[in-house]
């Protein structure tokens, strides 16, 4: 998404996964020191890889559990690169 970190729901995951383009997706809770610690590397990491077709995203745990879930997300953050869908 340019370069900008977004925040996505279920619906909007699955849009980005299908778009053609590799989603790299942090999954965190807000409370988590780990998760806020990695914000700003995770903005860089946005800011680098947009050129290259790479959309990095985030999803909120603590609102969208059964997207996690589906994840297997155990632990904060967890991270996955969704290539090509």
């Amino acid at each position: 998404a340019g370069g900008a970190v977004a925040s996505l729901d279920e619906a909007a995951l699955v849009a980005a996964a299908s778009s053609g383009r590799d989603v790299f997706v942090k999954f965190f809770a807000p409370w988590c020191g780990h998760c806020k610690r990695l914000a700003p590397t995770w903005a860089q990491l946005a800011a680098q890889l947009a050129p290259r077709g790479v959309d990095v995203v985030t999803v909120d745990c603590t609102v969208h559990s059964e997207l996690c879930a589906a994840f297997k997300v155990r632990g904060y953050p967890s991270l996955r690169f969704l290539h090509d869908g």
